[in-house]
């Protein structure tokens, strides 16, 4: 059975989600060559569904530098890149947070050290989404940390992105989580509002998945290292990576004589951290995580 990636704004997607063919054994991804992370494509083991709910990872498919091919059980009726998250899910689980609107929820006392949680800047990286209910769940399992701690989450950040299954961007085009700096933005001006009503906030977690790293890691600035927020990541496993200057990857690339590619735009992290709060970008490995492993791992993460 052959499926062709979809296209987002001029750019092929990378994730895919499709409803196989009675008898289907093997699945072709035709232009898996032409999506924005090839490298992902190498050995990755999409999941598969007798239902559409329920998701079990499959075999590894074979990349080729242009197609995508790989087995499915003859019992499966589904195949995606990753299993999207149910937005009821989280609504359910944030029934129990006060509602402090714009899809934003708060739970604790705000004289309190407050942790700001980001979630789904980009569509299709529902990893950070399981590993966000973990989170909650844990918080509202153990209300011991509610003794020292406030949450402010924001469960779906481009939820309009998540409704037109887009990878990355929002309906319009715009990649959320490069366009921090820019002030005409009303999504992110709703949130930025937000939390400058915190009187203290203690550091924001902005989670992501990545399509490519076989190892989850967190990007950081240079207030990170010592921190409480570094050990708590570092126990859980994740690789510590530190954000380098423009100036310092130039100069690296420059004597590597590697391609140079200018950033482009303004992340979460970057944001805050110009703020003086310590923030970081968090992600989960699609290729070694399932949805439940990113639960698991939420729930251990604030212990």
């Amino acid at each position: 059975m052959d499926i062709t990636l979809g296209q987002e704004h001029g750019t092929i997607k990378h994730s895919f989600f499709c409803k196989l063919k009675p008898h289907t054994k093997m699945v072709k991804i035709v232009n898996a060559g032409e999506s924005p992370y090839q490298k992902g494509w190498i050995g990755y083991a999409p999941f598969e569904s007798k239902n559409g709910r329920t998701w079990i990872r499959g075999k590894p498919g074979r990349y080729n530098g242009k197609t995508f091919v790989f087995p499915v059980a003859k019992t499966a009726r589904y195949a995606c890149w990753f299993p999207s998250y149910p937005l009821a899910k989280m609504q359910k689980l944030c029934a129990s947070f006060q509602s402090v609107g714009h899809d934003a929820f708060f739970l604790g006392d705000q004289n309190k050290p407050t942790i700001v949680l980001l979630a789904g800047q980009h569509p299709a990286e529902t990893m950070g989404l399981y590993f966000l209910e973990g989170v909650l769940r844990s918080v509202l399992a153990d209300r011991q940390f509610l003794k020292d701690f406030s949450i402010l989450v924001f469960p779906y950040v481009n939820r309009d992105g998540m409704r037109c299954h887009n990878h990355r961007l929002m309906p319009a085009g715009v990649d959320l989580n490069r366009d921090w700096a820019n002030p005409n933005n009303s999504r992110l001006c709703e949130i930025k509002d937000l939390v400058n009503r915190i009187k203290n906030i203690w550091a924001v977690i902005d989670i992501h998945g990545d399509e490519v790293a076989q190892k989850d890691y967190v990007i950081h600035n240079k207030h990170f290292k010592n921190s409480v927020l570094a050990h708590m990541c570092q126990r859980q496993g994740f690789v510590l990576i530190q954000r380098q200057s423009v100036w310092k990857k130039f100069l690296k690339n420059l004597v590597l004589r590697r391609k140079i590619i200018w950033p482009h735009g303004q992340t979460a992290r970057d944001y805050f951290d110009q703020k003086h709060i310590l923030a970081i970008t968090l992600e989960l490995s699609a290729a070694t995580n399932t949805p439940e492993s990113c639960v698991q791992k939420g729930m251990l993460f604030l212990h």
